[in-house]
Formats: C-alpha cells, sequence, structure tokens
C-alpha cells in the first residue's frame, strides 16, 4: 500500500486487517487523507505484532466514526504512535478510541495537529482502563476543540503521564468539550498558556 494516497468513501478499508496477529508493518508512507463515514474503522485493531504507528503524510481525517477504534486494543507491543504532519480531525466520533487499551504505548508524534472538531471528536482516542507508559502529551501547533464531549477522556488513564503541553491553545468550544481529557495520579504539570475563551 506504499503508493496510497486517499482513502475516502463509506466504510472504505473498514475491517481490512482486523486481528491480523502476525502483522509485523504498516507501509502508508504517502497516505495523505482519510475521508467518509466509517472509513477505516476497526482497520488494524487487535494486530498484535504491530510494534509502531507512521503515517508520515497524513494531513486529515474527516467523516463520521473515521479511523474509530483503528488500533485499539493492542496490549502488549505497541510503543510508538506517529502522525507527524496530520493537522485536522474533523466529524463525529472521528478517531473515537483509536488507540485505547494500548498499554504498552510510550510515545505519542502529533506536532502539527491544529483542530479537533465535531461532536465526540478525538473521543478516548489515547484512553486506556489499566494506563499505558506515555509521560509527556505535548500538541505544539493545537489551537482549537470544539464540539459537543469532542476529546473528552482522551488520554484518561494514562497513570504514568506527568506532563501535558499545549502552548497555542486558544479555544474550548461545546458542552462537556475536554471532560476527563487527562487523568493520572502522576501528573504534575499542565500548560495551557494561550487559552482565552470556554464556551
Amino acid at each position: 500500500l506504499s503508493s496510497l494516497e486517499h482513502i475516502s468513501g463509506s466504510y472504505a478499508c473498514s475491517y481490512m486487517c482486523y486481528h491480523c496477529d502476525n502483522l509485523r508493518e504498516i507501509n502508508l508512507d504517502n497516505l495523505k487523507t482519510i475521508t467518509g463515514n466509517y472509513a477505516c474503522e476497526y482497520m488494524f485493531n487487535r494486530c498484535w505484532g504491530l510494534d509502531s504507528v507512521t503515517f508520515p503524510s497524513l494531513t486529515d481525517i474527516s467523516g463520521e466514526y473515521a479511523c474509530a477504534f483503528m488500533f485499539e486494543y493492542h496490549p502488549h507491543n505497541l510503543t510508538s504512535v506517529s502522525l507527524p504532519s496530520l493537522k485536522t480531525i474533523t466529524g463525529m466520533f472521528t478517531c473515537y478510541s483509536m488507540f485505547s487499551e494500548c498499554y504498552s504505548l510510550e510515545n505519542i508524534n502529533l506536532p502539527k495537529l491544529t483542530t479537533i472538531s465535531g461532536d465526540y471528536t478525538a473521543y478516548m482516542m489515547f484512553y486506556t482502563n489499566n494506563g499505558n507508559n506515555v509521560k509527556t502529551v505535548d500538541l505544539p501547533e493545537l489551537t482549537t476543540i470544539s464540539g459537543i464531549h469532542a476529546a473528552n477522556c482522551m488520554f484518561y488513564n494514562n497513570n504514568n503521564l506527568e506532563t501535558v503541553n499545549l502552548p497555542k491553545l486558544t479555544t474550548l468550544s461545546g458542552d462537556y468539550v475536554c471532560v476527563s481529557m487527562f487523568n493520572g495520579a502522576n501528573l504534575k504539570s499542565i500548560s495551557f498558556p494561550q487559552l482565552t475563551t470556554i464556551e
């Protein structure tokens, strides 16, 4: 799939590699957009052999339930998630539980993410029931989180989390937005220095 640039359409690639226990590597280096209701839902769910996920060119994810549960439940091996070009996550339930229950996760890289928008968008995106190994969440370009329940429980139960840094976040908008977004016994520092609007 190294030449694939766009995934679009309802249910496109849904359950495509579900429960492929021996899958060790994913090459989607040129994938730029995922759009469409339920696109990529459960696509690599329970692929327990994966130890890292990198989509270097992916810029936009949109559509109801797009990427929902895409990599959910990797209890042992998955340690790193890198989406270095991702800028926008939009649409109802988009990225819902995308990386939830990844207990060995250590590194999350979202350096260009600017916008999370839509009801329940990014809800439980990195949620775990029993914690993981992420110590720092740094979203240096994120400016806006909007929508009913948007980003709720996004990093919930990350019990090793110590530092949260959202230096450009200016706006939180929507009923119940960011409820329990961060929760962990070891959280020591939260920085939202530019936050001006909560509505």
